[in-house]
Order: C-alpha cells, then structure tokens, then sequence
C-alpha cells in the first residue's frame, strides 16, 4: 500500500508547485524531490509483488492442506473397510458399508480440494487485479510527470532562444 502513498505525495508535490511566470499552467518542480519519490516507487515495487508471490504461496499450501486431509480420509476408509471385511459374519454389509464410505470420503475429498483450488483461484485474482491495478497508476503517474518535465524543458529552451 506504501506505493499509493508515495504516488499521492507526488500528486501533492505538482499540484502544490509553483508556476513559471509568463506561461500557461507550466510549473517549477524540485527534480531532486520528485526523483526521490520515484526511486523510493521502485524500489517499492518489488514489494507489491513479493506479496503476491506470498499470495501464490498460500495458495500452495492450501491446496496441499487440502489433499493431505483428502488422502487421510481415503486412508481410514480403506483401513475400516479392511477391518470390516476381516470380520466372519458381517463381512457383506462390512463390504457395502465400507464401499459407501470410501465413496463418501472420495466424495468430499474432491468437494474439499475443490473448494480450496477455487479459494486459491479467487486471491490469486484478486492480487492479479490489485497489482495490475497498481502498476497502472504508477504508470500514469510517471506518464504524466514525464508530460510536465517534457513540456517545462521545451519551454525552457524556448525562453534560451529568445534570449540569445
């Protein structure tokens, strides 16, 4: 969030600048503050990405949270059907019983990574986006800045010809 702060401080420092005499809405900046604050930008940058990258991390161990839980329950349905066949009397509806709930246990398993991967589907859009969204801004903003400090040179070798 540190970047949005940083561009709205560069955003504060053209509006509060001064104007140079004798033209139109052209303005005198400090190239050593406005340099500051983009080099403070990009240095930033790579923090914003850092956190999506956390982002895609947590996903992983979501997902993989999820499919440890999901072979658990597979593997104690398969160890009570075991068990329930072993028995003498009972072993047919053992059987049964055991199949239904190895089915059930698939089941949920599938229910459980699937929720999971449409959770991780979910942040990782939402990084995407915010981050997308953030070196869009930034990108403008300097597109802008770039505008200005263009326009003020021009101008300013302009006021040299006349001069000369």
């Amino acid at each position: 969030m540190r970047v949005v702060e940083l561009l709205d401080e560069l955003e504060e420092i053209i509006r509060r600048s001064n104007t140079v005499p004798l033209t139109n809405k052209k303005i005198m900046l400090n190239p050593e503050d406005v340099l500051d604050l983009i080099d403070e930008i990009r240095q930033r940058l790579p923090e914003e990405v850092l956190e999506g990258r956390r982002v895609r991390q947590e996903e992983s161990r979501i997902i993989g949270a999820a499919q440890s839980k999901a072979k658990t329950l597979i593997e104690g349905a398969v160890r009570k059907q075991k068990e329930l066949i072993d028995s003498d009397e009972v072993a047919r509806n053992a059987y049964m019983q055991a199949q239904q709930t190895i089915k059930d246990s698939e089941d949920l398993a599938k229910k459980i990574v699937a929720q999971a991967e449409l959770n991780a589907k979910e942040v990782i859009g939402g990084s995407a986006e915010y981050a997308e969204g953030m070196l869009k801004n930034v990108q403008d903003e300097l597109k802008k800045m770039n505008e200005v400090l263009e326009e003020n040179r021009s101008q300013l070798k302009s006021i040299k010809r006349k001069n000369s």
